[in-house]
Formats: C-alpha cells, sequence, structure tokens
C-alpha cells in the first residue's frame, strides 16, 4: 500500500498503524512528536490503534525548544 509521508511516496505494509509507521521510520520516541494523517491530528494515546489507508498523506510535526 503507498502512503505520501511528509511529501516521499512511500510503501508500507497494509493494515499498519501510525506507531508502527513511527517505528518504521526510526523514531526512537513516538510520543515526543505529533502526527497528522490528512490534514487531522492524531492523539498520540491513538497512535497504536490508528490504523493506516492507502494514499493517506501523513506528517510528522516536530517541536523545537529554545532560548
Amino acid at each position: 500500500m503507498k502512503l505520501l509521508i511528509s511529501g516521499i511516496e512511500k510503501n508500507v505494509p497494509e493494515g499498519i498503524t501510525v506507531f508502527d509507521l513511527l517505528l518504521q521510520e526510526h523514531f526512537k520516541d513516538p510520543q515526543s512528536i505529533s502526527v497528522t494523517v490528512n490534514e487531522k491530528v492524531i492523539n498520540p494515546n491513538l497512535f497504536a490503534r490508528h490504523t493506516l489507508h492507502e494514499d493517506e498523506r501523513v506528517e510528522f510535526i516536530y517541536f523545537i525548544g529554545g532560548g
């Protein structure tokens, strides 16, 4: 199945969840990032249950502190 991940089309396994995708994309701490699917923010508590579907658009949002 294909997804558009951060603007890049990628093939992923059928039935992949947001959490599985974060692991596949090598995020060490999936709870430290926000994820949107088709421009809707996904609650981090639902990452493991939110199944992705063909042609969805996934974006990762990083929060960076500074001072």
